[in-house]
């Protein structure tokens, strides 16, 4: 919890490579979530690392299908 909330300050502060390495260490760990997958997702965005920004989504319709997480990937809304 405390890596989630430490990655999205940072990304908030504008530190989007500073954010990558928690949010990678978090999803790439066995603590990741839907949401930890989408802002992680987000981080990769905005680094225009479009590889990775897809491999952050790959888990979700496998480990989450019912998260609203994936619905809005699903409906295009998912980084709005």
């Amino acid at each position: 919890m405390i890596a989630y909330h430490l990655a999205d300050l940072l990304f908030e502060l504008q530190r989007g490579e500073r954010a990558r390495f928690p949010f990678c260490r978090l999803n790439n760990g066995g603590y990741a979530n839907a949401k930890s997958l989408r802002e992680g997702s987000r981080v990769e965005r905005a680094l225009d690392a479009t590889l990775a920004m897809r491999q952050r989504v790959r888990p979700l319709p496998r480990r989450l299908a019912d998260s609203t997480e994936w619905q809005r990937y699903e409906q295009g809304a998912f980084h709005g």
